[in-house]
């Protein structure tokens, strides 16, 4: 999911795993807005297929207070999301056949900086 959202969200400043070390310190502003992409959930698709049921959660972090920008951010990930659809590559190795976005709430962190977190869950499987 990584490379395909570095790939497909062209506004993002970056996608990472986890929060860089040291990326919410002010003068590490030219990282932002940024895209945080995790795993928190799913499982397997209960047929006998091998289909995984991913439910991801991608957390967009903006800069400063400039929700704007970290608004357009999420909009293009939403965007970026909806295309996954029939067969798309997520990875040389990993097919997705669709995402479908469960959750989009706004949680800015205490120091105002905004924040939207989204929830998604992907049919994805290994590529063939």
């Amino acid at each position: 999911m990584k490379e395909y959202l570095a790939t497909n969200v062209a506004s993002a400043k970056g996608v990472y795993l986890g929060v860089p070390e040291g990326a919410l310190d002010p003068a590490n502003s030219k990282m932002f807005p940024m895209l945080v992409v995790q795993r928190v959930g799913g499982g397997q698709d209960p047929s006998e297929a091998l289909i995984d049921l991913a439910l991801v959660q991608i957390t967009v972090i903006g800069k400063g207070r400039d929700s704007k920008g970290c608004y357009d951010v999420t909009a293009d990930t939403r965007d970026a999301l909806a295309a996954i659809r029939g067969n798309t590559a997520l990875r040389s190795d990993v097919v997705a056949w669709g995402a479908e976005v469960n959750n989009v709430s706004y949680s800015p962190d205490v120091d105002g900086r905004p924040r939207y977190v989204i929830l998604t869950q992907v049919t994805a499987a290994a590529a063939s």
